[in-house]
């Protein structure tokens, strides 16, 4: 997950919070741990590694998994709050701008603020004026729900899955009809990423202008309703909330799609032995 050199022993211990912490040095994300929670209660010091090049899409699915065994509740003795925000920014713009994953190693920092917020904003106002800019948008987004399995979208936190319905909510209610058309179908698909009711509910809540904000789940809710509202997809949150009520998701269950029969068929546990 982590490469760990001779390099890391400068950063070694600190900021360590319990056994294992994820945090942010010289534009990379580092994973610190205490040798005792690694390699047993005997052990003693501790040590970092860096997210690399060859392992950065691991992580983001490490944390991802992290995530499904909270059921989405904070984990903030697990990740700094600077490394959990750049975190969530960088797969808003992996999955809404369709960048590499792989080019933010080594750049993690104020520029990934910058950026996304850039991008957010000139979406948001493309949105509003029915501008060509959304059809890219639309398209980058309908190749990730149509996947079957590898899609970011599908790994997204719920403040990033949040801040993509939020703005197909605006799609939906736009004055351009050739994008407009297009959002039910989008938007009832997004909802097959939740993996459980708390996950949907939180995406619900962080359905706001600037990620990281919360409102009710009811807000987020019927922005979702009102973009369905009047298209075939019009009872697809609801078929959603009990598929989500009878499923059994499992922490180890790898992340599927919820409307598909894998979901609920998946009793076992299958996952690789770095997510446990």
């Amino acid at each position: 997950m982590a490469k760990v050199g001779y390099g890391a022993s400068a950063s070694a211990g600190a900021g360590i919070k319990g056994a294992f912490k994820i945090g942010i040095e010289k534009g990379n994300f580092v994973i610190k741990a205490k040798v005792g929670a690694c390699w047993g209660l005997g052990g003693e010091g501790s040590f970092s590694g860096e997210v690399g090049y060859e392992t950065i899409g691991e992580f983001f699915k490490f944390v991802s998994y992290q995530l499904k065994r909270a059921d989405f509740h904070k984990i903030g003795d697990f990740i700094e709050k600077e490394a959990y925000d750049y975190y969530c920014q960088i797969y808003y713009l992996v999955v809404a701008k369709g960048k590499e994953l792989k080019g933010y190693v080594n750049q993690i920092g104020e520029k990934i603020t910058q950026e996304y917020e850039d991008f957010k904003d000139t979406l948001d106002e493309a949105i509003e004026a029915g501008a060509q800019e959304v059809e890219g948008f639309l398209n980058r987004l309908n190749t990730e729900l149509n996947k079957k399995t590898s899609s970011w979208f599908s790994y997204s936190p719920p403040e990033v899955v949040g801040q993509i319905q939020r703005q197909l909510a605006m799609v939906a209610l736009s004055a351009n009809s050739t994008f407009n058309e297009r959002a039910p179908r989008l938007m009832a698909m997004s909802l097959g990423a939740p993996q459980t009711l708390n996950q949907l509910s939180t995406i619900a809540e962080r359905m706001t202008a600037q990620m990281g904000d919360k409102q009710s789940a009811s807000q987020g809710f019927a922005m979702i309703r009102q973009s369905l509202s009047g298209s075939i997809y019009a009872t697809d949150l609801e078929a959603t909330e009990q598929r989500l009520a009878s499923a059994q998701p499992m922490s180890s269950k790898p992340f599927i799609w919820n409307h598909e029969p894998e979901f609920v068929a998946a009793r076992l546990s299958i996952e690789d032995a770095m997510y446990t």
